[in-house]
């Protein structure tokens, strides 16, 4: 089974705790960056997703009851409302794992995901999908740098200014890869930390 980018974050996150949804979107912000937005409309039917392959279990909780003004004269009994809480299973897990360690050096949107729980993994082994994500930028890169040379002349200016940002934002990629590699290997050697100290 194959795991969306969605999936493997959502089962990250409940990795750490049981959350309702709400509680879980706003964590998939936070973790993943401001500009990975999940809507309530692609979360919930991959919670339900989820929890029909066994990866998730949800029950509800009561949710506190609001203050109510004491002018209010209630004519039916006051009832709570229930919220659903999910939690990742046993199955959820294995595939977590599964999934986390494929990599995914080819799709950036995958590698980020997979790089918000890159604590979960040995060292060696984020060293070695650092590195190949990193030989894969460069290799693009010079493909990429090789046509424009070829097709300079017939780039309009706003083309050219949008390859100009992809090169740069690459080289920056590139040189941010560098420097995890370069921590990781030293904390290896001082006894096999992550650079997140976990």
């Amino acid at each position: 089974m194959s795991a969306s980018s969605l999936d493997l974050a959502v089962l990250g996150l409940l990795k750490e705790g049981p959350m309702h949804g709400y509680e879980l979107r706003k964590r998939l912000a936070f973790t993943l960056g401001p500009l990975y937005a999940v809507s309530y409309g692609s979360l919930y039917p991959c919670l339900k997703r989820l929890r029909k392959d066994g990866l998730v279990a949800s029950a509800e909780h009561p949710e506190p009851k609001r203050r109510r003004s004491k002018r209010v004269v209630e004519t039916k009994p006051a009832t709570s409302r229930r919220k659903q809480v999910y939690e990742i299973t046993p199955s959820g897990e294995a595939l977590f794992f599964e999934q986390l360690e494929l990599g995914a050096i080819y799709d950036t949107d995958r590698f980020q995901t997979r790089f918000a729980f890159f604590r979960y993994l040995p060292g060696d082994e984020r060293i070695r999908l650092l590195e190949h994500r990193k030989a894969y930028l460069e290799e693009k890169l010079a493909e990429f740098k090789d046509t424009l040379r070829a097709t300079r002349e017939r780039i309009d200016a706003y083309s050219r200014s949008l390859i100009d940002h992809g090169v740069a934002a690459t080289e920056q990629d590139i040189a941010w890869l560098a420097g995890l590699i370069d921590q990781e290997k030293a904390a290896a050697q001082d006894g096999g930390r992550s650079i997140r100290g976990s």
